[in-house]
C-alpha cells in the first residue's frame, strides 16, 4: 500500500537514517492531528529502512497512571539488553543501555516512540538525553 501525499516526509526521514550511518545522529518529530497518519508514516519507514537499519518501535499508553518506561518495554521485545536495564534495580541502567544500543550497532539504530504525549517523566527522562 501506497501512502498518499507522505514521499517527502519519507524521504527526509530516510535521509536522517542515512546521515546517522555516516555518523551524524538526529532527532525526528513526525507531528499532526490524530488520525492524519504518522504511525503509517513510522511502519513504513521501518519496512523501507530495515534491511539497513536496527529499528525499534514502541508507543507510550494512553492511561490514567502510565505505565513506566512503556515504549522501551514494547522494544524489549525486539532487544532483550533493554528488558535487562528495565529490570535491573539501576536507575540509570536504562539509560545508559539506550545511549550503547545507539553506538554499538556497525549500522544505525532508529527509535522510534509514538504518542511522547502520553510518556511518564521516566520515559521523559530517557528520551531527553539520548
Amino acid at each position: 500500500m501506497e501512502l498518499l501525499e507522505r514521499a517527502g516526509v519519507l524521504e527526509r526521514l530516510s535521509e536522517l537514517v542515512g546521515n546517522a550511518a555516516s555518523g551524524r545522529g538526529s532527532i525526528a518529530l513526525v507531528r499532526g492531528e490524530a488520525g492524519i497518519g504518522k504511525t503509517s508514516v513510522l511502519h513504513e519507514l521501518a519496512r523501507r529502512e530495515s534491511s539497513g537499519a536496527f529499528v525499534l518501535r514502541g508507543i507510550c499508553d494512553d492511561l490514567i497512571t502510565q505505565r513506566p518506561f512503556s515504549p522501551f518495554v514494547d522494544m524489549a521485545i525486539e532487544e532483550p539488553s533493554i528488558a535487562d536495564a528495565i529490570d535491573s534495580d539501576d536507575r540509570g541502567a536504562l539509560h545508559d543501555e539506550v545511549l550503547a544500543l545507539l553506538s554499538r550497532s556497525p549500522r544505525p539504530t532508529v527509535l522510534a516512540v509514538e504518542d511522547v504525549h502520553w510518556a511518564d517523566q521516566s520515559t521523559l527522562d530517557v528520551i531527553a538525553t539520548v
